[in-house]
């Protein structure tokens, strides 16, 4: 499993309002303990998104930068119901 950094951010974010922000994190941590990879933001991956961008201005730059991560990674699909993806031609599946 791979984690893109801005992931963790996201669901930090909405999980924290939730459960509280330690609680968030421990949920990421055990994911990590179980072999979850984090994969970071980088120039590699900021360009791509930057050039997906630009063909897709409507897309959200987290959208983005997830697809470039997903594509550079050659993950097989990411988990997501947004359709953002598609435009990006990512597959995704929903559980």
């Amino acid at each position: 499993m791979l984690i893109p950094t801005i992931v963790i951010a996201e669901y930090i974010k909405i999980a924290g309002i939730r459960v509280g922000s330690e609680s968030a994190l421990a949920h990421v941590s055990e994911l990590e303990a179980r072999g979850a990879v984090t994969a970071a933001v980088d120039r590699q991956v900021a360009i791509l998104a930057g050039n997906m961008l630009i063909a897709h201005p409507a897309v959200p730059i987290a959208d983005a930068l997830i697809a470039s991560t997903a594509k550079i990674m050659n993950a097989d699909y990411i988990l997501s119901d947004d359709t953002h993806f598609k435009i990006l031609e990512v597959k995704t599946r929903w559980i």
